[in-house]
């Protein structure tokens, strides 16, 4: 099995000096920090130096949750010092960032071996393999910036979460023999007649490597039983630069929001006869289909309801939230009954594994945000590696059934709607087997009996996604309210429909819990009452 370790840098070279296959090194105690208010540190080269006015902090670490520091939105740096044993010349390093909000320089021994410009929330990896002084000490050293810029996703101030800026996940060392796997997707495939199982398992590499054997073992997980139900030694085809093994397993326990069965695939990868890494994923076997505007899970016709958490919403954490703090907001979620979510930005993979594990489906956005982003082609630029990105991450993820694009962006414009197609074009090439959505707020602008109607950006996507804020932000009063979703509904009629968002938002419309409740459930009494609402 894959171990996390928990290190300080003294302790790397006697306790790994003989790493075996594949190891992840969990490093976030002892970060120095320094914060850049001046923005001096690029000028006077940090990165080859100690931190001046360093303190000592852990990961995740965000300086706007300080007194000092909570409307600094400029650079902070960090550095760390590792000592690594010799052995590791001849194995693969890679850093791995959960996430950096939202640009980061990365330096290794004073010198910048990688940059991530405007992807504030998405996990990402930095190979450096023969950058490292092996039996030595070495500086690794992070510069981040967090400003309202304009090269970035999502844009300026767009947005309405926080703004945190650090290292605000974990980081691992992942150290490996050669040749190492970049990653491992998985794509099941349910037969709802039989429960027959279908399992097509790509192993990303560098390059093609032609005497490579995998020894593959399937174990259900995340339920009753814990059987093994295949293991074989099997030789991968290769597809581009993707070793490729296709596996029929003859039934499976379907994955379900009442019964969120899992299986756990491990991979050991022999380079002739020496095993050279190991590698796991779980899965699970499910089938979502959209079929005249209504939704099935594995044959069943179901109706979906969630909430959305907002990470970073504690102020005494921001975005620096602990496993405990992302558990207890998956535990509220599931404890009111939620089976559906969407995010607005990319969370810590422990949050999807929690969906994973208590049977919550989620739509996962890239955090393209609000009318006043421009559809330049820097944004497209920086949106388009952050979906892919995105979905290569969070590709196993049997709880995410679709690829959300963007929210409330100027779905009506030229310019903006042919981004907006062309994202959900590329989520289609990237992942066949999941939906794409756009989330609108202009769906009521123009409907079906209006001779100059030209459809909405959602159009685009599988399914529409509205948010609905009739009585508050919109001039739609109440009582209107149904005659406008019944419009939405007949100028896209095909179309599964979804309220994605809808409520009271303070300070901008007073009346506290009060007034939120009546308007919770006036507008849950309006969407009931919509057969074709199906969320």
């Amino acid at each position: 099995m894959k171990k996390i370790i928990f290190i300080s840098a003294w302790l790397l070279f006697t306790c790994f000096s003989s790493i075996a296959q594949r190891d992840t090194i969990a490093v976030n105690i002892g970060w120095q920090f320094s914060i850049d208010k001046s923005s001096l540190g690029l000028k006077e080269n940090w990165f080859q130096k100690s931190l001046p006015g360093n303190r000592t902090v852990s990961l995740p670490h965000t300086w706007n949750i300080e007194e000092e520091n909570q409307n600094h939105y400029g650079w902070g740096w960090y550095q760390k010092k590792l000592t690594v044993p010799k052995s590791w010349k001849n194995k693969i390093v890679v850093l791995q960032f959960g996430a950096i909000n939202h640009t980061s320089f990365i330096y290794v021994n004073g010198i910048k071996v990688d940059e991530n410009i405007g992807d504030g929330f998405n996990n990402f990896f930095v190979n450096i393999t023969g950058k490292l002084n092996y039996g030595k000490e070495n500086i690794i050293t992070v510069a981040v910036n967090n400003d309202y810029g304009k090269n970035k996703v999502p844009f300026g101030s767009s947005f309405d979460w926080p703004n945190d800026g650090g290292i605000i996940r974990k980081v691992a060392l992942i150290v490996s023999d050669k040749p190492a796997a970049n990653y491992i997707h998985a794509e099941p495939i349910l037969n709802i007649a039989n429960n027959e199982g279908k399992l097509k398992i790509k192993l990303g590499y560098d390059h093609a490597v032609s005497n490579l054997k995998f020894n593959i073992s399937i174990t259900e997980e995340n339920q009753t039983s814990r059987n093994i139900i295949y293991t074989s030694v099997v030789n991968p085809g290769w597809q581009n630069k993707e070793a490729v093994v296709n596996i029929v397993l003859p039934r499976v326990n379907p994955w379900h929001f009442d019964f969120p069965n899992l299986y756990r695939i491990d991979v050991t990868v022999f380079n002739g006869k020496k095993a050279v890494d190991k590698i796991s994923s779980c899965v699970g076997f499910r089938e979502i289909k959209m079929l005249n505007g209504q939704v099935f899970l594995n044959g069943e016709r179901i109706k979906l309801m969630g909430v959305e958490w907002t990470a970073g919403s504690n102020p005494n954490f921001g975005f620096a939230e602990t496993d405990s703090m992302i558990l207890a907001m998956g535990k509220l979620m599931k404890n009111v009954n939620c089976i559906f979510s969407r995010q607005h930005f990319q969370q810590d993979d422990l949050f999807y594994e929690f969906c994973d594990r208590n049977g919550i489906i989620v739509q996962q956005e890239v955090p393209l945000w609000g009318p006043e982003t421009p559809a330049n082609d820097t944004i497209r630029s920086i949106a388009m590696k952050q979906l892919e990105r995105m979905v290569s991450n969070m590709y196993n993820h049997p709880s995410i059934f679709s690829w959300g694009v963007g929210n409330e962006l100027r779905g009506r414009d030229a310019d903006m709607k042919q981004m907006i197609a062309d994202l959900l074009k590329r989520s289609r090439e990237l992942d066949p087997t999941r939906m794409t959505a756009y989330v609108s707020n202009t769906l009521t602008t123009s409907f079906y009996n209006n001779p100059k109607f030209t459809a909405d950006a959602a159009n685009d996507g599988d399914y529409l996604m509205m948010n609905e804020y009739g009585a508050s932000w919109w001039d739609i009063p109440q009582g209107k309210i149904h005659s406008y979703l019944d419009s939405v509904h007949f100028s896209y009629p095909n179309k599964a429909f979804f309220i994605s968002e809808f409520g009271l938002c303070e300070p901008n419309f007073k009346g506290g819990d009060q007034r939120r409740l009546e308007d919770l459930v006036y507008h849950m009494a309006i969407y009931e009452s919509k057969p074709y609402v199906e969320g």
